[in-house]
This record gives C-alpha cells, sequence and structure tokens, in this order.
C-alpha cells in the first residue's frame, strides 16, 4: 500500500473515478438540455457554458423558466430539502430575489421511469394552477408526445 501511495496510483485512480462521475453528470445535462429543447424551449443551455453566475448557484440549465439542478446517481440519496434551499439562498444573494421555480431533475437509474423530478410544493401549486383545465368534467388537453430521457432509439 505505501508503494502504492509513494508512485501517486491511488491519487490517480480517484481522479480518474471523479471525472468519470462528472462527465456522467455532464452526459445527463446534456441530455436534459436536449429534451427541453425538443419540448419547445430551443434556447436552453447548461450555465457551465453560458452562466458561470447561475453555475455557482448550483444551477445546471440556463434560458428556462426553472432553476434546474441535474443529478445522475448519489445511491445513498440526497436531501432535497437542503439542497434548493442552498440554490434559493444562492440565488437570492446574486439576483437579490428568485425569478423562476427551483427543480431538481434526478436520474436515479438506466429506465426513465426511475428517474424524479423535485420541486417545492409551493412551486408545484403554482405550476397547476397555469394548466388551462376545467374540473367540471372536461379531459385535460393531450399532453405533446416527447421521447423520454433514458429509452434507447
Amino acid at each position: 500500500m505505501a508503494y502504492l501511495k509513494s508512485t501517486g496510483f491511488i491519487t490517480k485512480m480517484i481522479y480518474l473515478f471523479n471525472m468519470d462521475v462528472r462527465e456522467k453528470g455532464h452526459r445527463w445535462e446534456r441530455a436534459v438540455v436536449k429534451l427541453l429543447k425538443n419540448m419547445g424551449f430551443n434556447k436552453a443551455v447548461t450555465s457551465r457554458a453560458n452562466n458561470k453566475i447561475l453555475d455557482a448557484c448550483k444551477v445546471d440549465i440556463d434560458r428556462v423558466p426553472f432553476y434546474i439542478q441535474c443529478k445522475n446517481g448519489y445511491p445513498k440519496g440526497i436531501n432535497y430539502s437542503k439542497l434548493i434551499k442552498e440554490m434559493a439562498d444562492a440565488i437570492r444573494e446574486e439576483y437579490g430575489k428568485l425569478q423562476y421555480p427551483i427543480i431538481v431533475m434526478h436520474k436515479k437509474g438506466r429506465d426513465y421511469e426511475d428517474n424524479l423530478v423535485i420541486m417545492p410544493f409551493k412551486d408545484f401549486m403554482n405550476l397547476l394552477n397555469q394548466i388551462p383545465y376545467d374540473i367540471q368534467g372536461d379531459t385535460p388537453p393531450e399532453p405533446k408526445r416527447t421521447k423520454a430521457i433514458g429509452t434507447q432509439s
């Protein structure tokens, strides 16, 4: 073990592992951008490439009407409430207020059914209030069909 430490082998392996995890996250961000563009949000981009201030606020997707944080993996779980609060605090510090709802898009597995979208309840209710839907018996409008993230082509 001492030999491995002295040659830097362990440090290199940790670096390569972290690069793979980081790249996995970046791939998920790009997949979310692609999904959003397919849904009509044509200006969607990763904040890494476009807005370093938003990137520092943990916002991964820019030029959409949401603050989106993308997560890929994390088998032991994430404290979503803490993450959303940290994002909200950082955004308020930089911009003075929250202009959009915060959403965490978490890719949990290979199948798109495993993926999660997490947002504060208040923001969810605001989104629901924007949907044109008559509770007197009309059916909701048909959703726009798009290829789901994580499915095979």
